[in-house]
């Protein structure tokens, strides 16, 4: 299974949270190519589209993009609590929602616990 970078999970939210690449870029000290890399990298591993991509440069978050990013913001919450059992930390990541799609998410955040704690 894949293990997703918590940096590429802090970008996403990153994006989300001031609603375009640039503003991310910016609040992240990135250049903007790097947040899309970092995003297009992400889109990659989950297998599907996170952003929708507006004119003018903002971005809309797709179901998907939702659900990663509130577990996402979980995940990266708990990372500093990782003494805890694993176990504990991933029942408060575990989306409420069940999707095929928000299933492999929630696989893939387990997985970046566990990588992270093994790091």
């Amino acid at each position: 299974m894949n293990s997703l970078d918590p940096r590429l999970l802090r970008t996403l939210l990153a994006v989300m949270r001031h609603g375009s690449m640039s503003a991310a870029a910016a609040a992240l000290g990135y250049v903007p190519s790097a947040v899309s890399q970092h995003i297009a990298r992400l889109e990659q591993q989950v297998g599907t589209e996170l952003l929708s991509r507006r004119p003018g440069g903002g971005v809309t978050p797709t179901a998907a993009g939702r659900a990663l990013a509130d577990s996402a913001a979980r995940v990266l919450e708990d990372l500093p609590a990782a003494g805890r059992p694993e176990r504990e930390v991933l029942a408060v990541t575990r989306p409420r929602a069940s999707h095929p799609v928000v299933d492999d998410l929630a696989d893939l955040l387990s997985a970046a616990v566990a990588a992270t704690r093994d790091a």
